[in-house]
């Protein structure tokens, strides 16, 4: 596939999620990315696996016109939906805040150079208007939105069986989002939390939770138990 081109931003990370996520998607599920930029971790996922259903969700109309140019390059247009909009938790619109490298656009007003306004959808809108019925596999990078994103599944959590999503500690501190609350609903949905290279994240049973990774961003591993 060609898919290299100025706004690759892969890093080693990249490739472990994509990884990751190929070992986990199965060929009935439905594959959710919010944040799929140019499609650089969405096009290898769906060209080997080939899920039931493949939902991507990007603001930036700059990437998005390359993720479809992209998809349709690589014929990889069969049972993908590309949405224009942004996930939180709650359906209606907000501004969207640009900068000059479009994979760092966000919902939130930290240092970012430009806005519009989006439409903007919870994941258990998506899931419920695509009536999807099988489970769904995830990938979040909404920087910092990704809190947000985990709340608006509301009940249709029970459908996800794996996600990774991005983890921004400091940037959680800037919009006033509590990193131990984040964490707790993700464990109080049933799930465990590890690192991309299969380590535990939490190193206590509760909060305050004392991390394994302190790093300034960290992709979440998370399997239904």
């Amino acid at each position: 596939m060609d898919i290299l081109t100025a706004d690759d931003v892969r890093t080693p990370d990249s490739e472990l999620t994509i990884e990751q996520l190929i070992k986990n998607i199965k060929s009935g599920d439905c594959y959710i990315e919010c944040g799929a930029h140019i499609g650089l971790i969405a096009l290898p996922v769906i060209y080997y696996t080939r899920p039931k259903l493949s939902i991507l969700i990007e603001p930036s109309e700059y990437a998005r016109v390359l993720l479809g140019k992209y998809l349709n390059e690589n014929n990889l247009n069969e049972n993908v939906v590309v949405i224009d909009g942004m996930i939180l938790d709650y359906n209606g619109e907000a501004p969207f805040y640009k900068t000059i490298s479009s994979p760092h656009g966000s919902a939130f007003p930290i240092h970012r150079e430009g806005t519009e306004m989006k439409k903007v959808f919870k994941l258990e809108r998506i899931i419920r208007d695509y009536k999807i019925d099988g489970d769904v596999v995830m990938k979040s990078d909404t920087e910092g939105g990704d809190p947000s994103v985990w709340r608006g599944l509301g009940e249709e959590v029970r459908k996800v069986r794996f996600a990774i999503l991005e983890f921004l500690p400091n940037f959680l501190h800037d919009i006033n989002e509590n990193q131990d609350f984040f964490l707790d609903k993700i464990k109080s949905d049933g799930f465990s939390i590890q690192t991309l290279r299969n380590q535990q994240f939490l190193l206590s049973d509760a909060p305050p939770y004392q991390l394994s990774d302190k790093s300034s961003k960290v992709d979440l591993v998370l399997r239904r138990q």
